[in-house]
């Protein structure tokens, strides 16, 4: 093989390597609609191959017990060279997944809705995303970010409790986010603030603010939250890391101050520990 060939080469096994995983997939050219017990899920599939960036599923709408959709803006997204390729399937009434992909890189996501008895105020979002490296030569970090812009109020705050905990509370409502990676960055801030720097500085950290701990704003209004995953991928490997997002409509009709926040929230850390705990075994 010449020189010449043996650069190619990894091009065309990772273009090959995508075409046998995309193979059970087809393309994708309208909303999905997920629904289980009391909730309903809309998501869309989207890619902007015109632009630097690529966005993975984006949640346009989600009702707990017919209730109005508490989402504005819930998405993915990414910056890696070369082009894309995005395949998609519904594989179950509350299940969806999708695959993105590039000469040496392979992303996929599947959501899956867990909706609650009726009239119970909960639902459940598991997002389930894989990474993969085709690349022959080495080793590769994988970024993502993710976005969300969650209207739970009128006035609501979040609060990242711990490195894969974060806690959204609004009037009458609550949005609790775990990872099983935990983010290598995070931030928590004015949401279109928020999303035009994850939009337009593609590949720079978010700025771990305001702290663990601490509730953004200071006091009751509008929070968005990103997460950073900087994920290290072995060459001809994948990883893969569960992000669960559960939602409760039932709740007190006041905001807590930042430090009770985080202390209602205690109680339920050992609760997902052992959670954990039991799913490695």
């Amino acid at each position: 093989m010449t020189k010449q060939a043996r650069r190619a080469a990894p091009r065309w096994l990772g273009a090959l390597l995508l075409m046998a995983v995309a193979a059970p997939y087809a393309a994708a050219s309208s909303p999905y609609t997920l629904t289980d017990g009391n909730a309903r899920l809309d998501v869309q599939f989207s890619a902007r191959p015109d632009t630097t960036w690529s966005d993975g599923l984006v949640t346009s709408s989600l009702t707990v017990d017919g209730d109005a959709s508490r989402v504005a803006n819930d998405l993915y997204a990414w910056s890696l060279p070369s082009a894309r390729v995005a395949q998609s399937q519904q594989t179950a009434a509350n299940r969806v997944e999708t695959l993105y992909g590039g000469l040496s890189w392979w992303y996929s996501f599947a959501y899956e809705l867990t909706g609650g008895a009726p009239n119970s105020g909960e639902a459940t979002i598991q997002e389930t995303i894989t990474l993969g490296n085709s690349f022959m030569y080495g080793a590769l970090t994988l970024p993502l970010y993710g976005f969300a812009d969650y209207n739970l109020s009128s006035q609501d705050q979040a609060t990242m409790l711990a490195p894969d905990t974060l806690l959204q509370r609004g009037k009458d409502s609550s949005l609790l986010v775990t990872s099983t990676i935990a983010p290598s960055h995070f931030e928590i801030g004015d949401p279109d603030a928020l999303l035009a720097k994850i939009e337009t500085q593609p590949n720079t950290n978010l700025s771990d603010s305001p702290g663990l701990g601490a509730a953004f704003p200071s006091a009751p209004g509008n929070a968005a939250y990103g997460l950073q995953w900087n994920v290290n991928v072995d060459r001809g490997l994948s990883r893969s890391f569960t992000v669960t997002k559960r939602i409760s409509t039932m709740h007190a009709s006041t905001v807590p101050e930042p430090g009770s926040l985080a202390l209602m929230v205690a109680g339920l850390l050992p609760a997902l520990g052992l959670a954990r705990r039991r799913a490695r075994r």
